[in-house]
């Protein structure tokens, strides 16, 4: 084992998570209850990729500002007057203070509320305030050039922005590949928004909320009412490269395959167990933590879900729904999908919150164990996460 993590997991549970067999463990415990194994994760795993951290809609004019937390560090999001959205370390360059602490709009400059350090919008030092004396704003030896805000390599995809804290800017292209390859025939620049819903704090790490997402073994258990229209021997799951997930393809009275973007909406109660149409839904997460779900029903809806990790135990996580194409529901329909959704993730909370208690025994020491079938998206999931914690060369994919 890495001498990083000797002093973090024992090397027999990391043994037991690595075993070969048809029934392989979970992660050992420590990966979700130990805070210096967060820590590694925010290196490792957030710092390194790129990683969702915030929704373009947000920030649609000149001016836009979002102070977000990636990697446990402190970024800010900025719309520039020429209309690109550029992300920066949320700091000042003379003495490190965070320099926005809430979102704002119209903005032109921004301004280090310490002492008064400006900078423009595209992140160049505009103003060193009497930093030679007062009235003086320029030293010898001080170059305003390099002392600029810090950009951080940033892309914005339809209404989703990623960063990349590092700077070692691995292909965008290549990461979006797996997911597009799933998408494929699907235009996402017919997305709308709908309405977003902020759930707060989660009271578990951040890992047990999308390996939940990504497993369909709980659904009838868990869900019973809210996802009553999508059985679990119609699922399957769903595996490209760093792309994991399930899928569900239902067959009800309608036309006999699943419903198609485009399809016309039907009125009526929403709840899915009142659904009797034809449905097809993927649950895709593109390492780490893009989690796409997207549903063909009576209408097409796409559910982008951003968590962010606060702690071992604590992830704060926010979701917005889009339709894809058409008109604009009435309001009393949204809210109805609303209130569905508030139902679900209620149910998925209680579940996270709990599996993270469960953590604390002894008896999970050996990780648990994973089913071969409906758990297998779980397991490449973990796989990465210990890739990208010890190294490829220390991880033996799929405990094979």
């Amino acid at each position: 084992m890495s001498d990083l993590l000797r002093d973090i997991v024992e090397a027999e549970s990391l043994a037991r998570f690595q075993a070969a067999g048809p029934v392989k463990h979970g992660l050992p415990a420590e990966a979700y209850t130990s805070q210096r194994f967060f820590e590694l994760e925010q290196d490792r795993v957030f710092a390194r990729s790129w990683t969702l951290c915030g929704f373009a809609h947000e920030l649609p004019s000149a001016g836009d500002v979002m102070p977000v937390t990636v990697a446990g560090r402190p970024i800010v999001l900025v719309r520039g007057k020429d209309g690109l959205l550029r992300a920066f370390h949320n700091v000042c360059r003379h003495r490190g203070l965070k320099l926005v602490d809430a979102p704002c709009s119209g903005c032109r400059r921004l301004v280090c509320p310490y002492h008064n350090w400006s900078y423009a919008l595209d992140g160049r030092l505009i103003n060193a305030t009497n930093f030679g004396g007062h009235g003086v704003h320029a030293v010898e030896g001080f170059d305003y050039e390099t002392h600029g805000l810090a950009e951080v390599p940033c892309r914005q995809w339809h209404d989703w922005i990623f960063v990349n804290v590092a700077g070692n800017e691995p292909d965008f292209e290549r990461f979006l590949a797996p997911l597009l390859q799933h998408l494929d025939g699907i235009d996402l620049g017919r997305i709308e928004y709908l309405y977003k819903i902020d759930s707060g704090i989660f009271e578990c790490n951040w890992k047990f909320i999308c390996e939940n997402f990504i497993e369909p073994y709980h659904v009838p258990v868990v869900h019973p009412e809210t996802a009553a229209g999508q059985p679990l021997d119609q699922h399957y799951m769903v595996g490209d490269d760093h792309l994991v997930g399930c899928a569900v393809d239902v067959e009800g009275n309608g036309a006999g395959k699943p419903a198609k973007p485009g399809k016309p909406a039907k009125s009526g109660d929403r709840r899915a167990r009142d659904l009797c149409l034809d449905i097809s839904a993927r649950y895709l997460l593109l390492f780490p933590n893009f989690l796409f779900f997207i549903y063909f029903g009576a209408e097409t809806h796409i559910n982008v879900m951003l968590n962010v990790p606060l702690a071992a135990g604590q992830t704060h996580q926010r979701r917005v729904i889009y339709q894809l194409g058409g008109t604009r529901p009435p309001e009393e329909t949204i809210e109805g999908w609303r209130a569905l959704t508030d139902d679900v993730i209620a149910e998925d909370r209680a579940m996270v919150e709990r599996l993270q208690e469960g953590r604390r025994s002894p008896v999970l020491a050996d990780g648990g164990v994973l089913s071969p079938v409906w758990e297998a998206s779980e397991r490449a999931f973990q796989d990465l996460i210990m890739a990208a914690v010890l190294g490829p060369s220390e991880v033996r994919p799929n405990g094979g």
